[in-house]
């Protein structure tokens, strides 16, 4: 067989050769590769395009990517390009592909995925990911909703929405309530459809009427919901940031920092004072999150505080708010008796970008 025949029977398209329109099956697919390959080189690199057009995954591709899994082989960068892009269809073949496998092994391939498109934002899994949101595994679908952070599908609304009401486990409800607060500030900036806002309102606001105050999913709605505007929303922020409870003064907080009003600000300051080191550190934060000129005196004392966290947090949220004046104290904490201060006042005059966790 010749090469002319090759390109009399496949139809042209740009430099390649693609197959006929009715060879839709992956199974005629994969023969026609294996067979026309070696009388036709150039239709095998067009290959990619009829990937691409169809969602038909490269032959044998994910059979050779979950070996290497099961047997725990180490994947490359180019195992991953694999699955960068993949077509919905394809996705939910390679899902169907790992359900084969045991939970540990899915586990730790999905933690790659997150890793692998954190360090390469070339790389797109998103297909993937939303796939895996229906694994049988708790964990893998907690995973599978983190490596969602950054997609702004809207149709992920009513996933999220029905998984935080649905889902037998309260570590992927928490999960789902973080990621529709995504879309809670993207509805507060105008930047979602307006249809959106009441539907993830109502689904928080369910979630917490559902839930015990001291529960955690209770916490993180209450911090998705914050952007939005709503009497209920207040009231519950209030609650949180008097009681007793420091974790739910943590989320009250937090809340506020989200709604981004300065009204807060006296509630704010008040837990400058607070006698746990965490919610002072995360006053201070919000001072810097709001930066209004009237927290920079509030926040000097804490310059000094007993607790590493709260001076770092309260330099950053200083230098956050600026100003000559504040330009002069960081100056003066280079010079601090405190290493650890010293060196992150010098950095954040230089305006690098870390975690204060970084330095303790």
């Amino acid at each position: 067989m010749s090469s002319g025949y090759c390109q009399n029977a496949y139809p042209r398209l740009g430099d390649g050769w693609v197959a006929p329109l009715h060879m839709r099956n992956i199974c005629e697919v994969r023969l026609a590769v294996l067979g026309l390959a070696w009388v036709c080189p150039v239709w095998y690199k067009s290959y990619a395009y009829y990937h691409e057009r169809y969602g038909v995954a490269k032959p044998m591709a994910f059979e050779i990517l979950i070996e290497r899994v099961r047997v725990g082989d180490e994947l490359e960068h180019e195992h991953f390009t694999e699955l960068s892009d993949l077509p919905p269809s394809a996705a939910h073949s390679l899902v169907d592909a790992l359900a084969t496998l045991e939970a540990e092994k899915r586990r730790e391939f999905t933690l790659q995925l997150i890793s692998t498109a954190n360090d390469d934002v070339s790389m797109d899994f998103n297909q993937v990911f939303i796939a895996l949101i229906r694994d049988a595994d708790y964990i893998i679908r907690s995973l599978a909703i983190s490596g969602l952070w950054e997609c702004e599908r809207s149709s992920l609304v009513g996933d999220f929405i029905a998984i935080i009401g649905d889902d037998s486990s309260d570590t992927v409800r928490i999960s789902a309530a973080i990621a529709l607060g995504r879309f809670v500030m993207l509805a507060a900036n105008g930047k979602l459809d307006n249809t959106y806002t009441e539907r993830l309102e109502l689904a928080l606001m369910d979630a917490m009427d559902h839930s015990d105050l001291f529960d955690d999913l209770w916490r993180h709605c209450l911090e998705a919901v914050a952007p939005l505007s709503a009497e209920w929303i207040t009231a519950a922020i209030k609650q949180a940031l008097v009681s007793e409870e420091y974790l739910l003064r943590i989320s009250g907080l937090q809340a506020v920092s989200r709604s981004a009003e300065e009204a807060w600000l006296p509630w704010i300051l008040g837990h400058l004072k607070d006698p746990e080191n965490s919610v002072r550190a995360k006053a201070a934060e919000a001072c810097g999150e709001l930066g209004s000129d009237e927290a920079v005196l509030y926040l000097l004392p804490l310059v000094h505080d007993e607790s590493t966290e709260v001076r770092l947090t309260a330099i950053k949220s200083l230098a956050t708010i600026g100003g000559d004046f504040v330009n002069k104290i960081l100056l003066e904490q280079q010079d601090s008796e405190d290493e650890v201060v010293a060196e992150f006042a010098k950095r954040v005059l230089n305006g690098e970008e870390f975690e204060e966790d970084t330095m303790l």
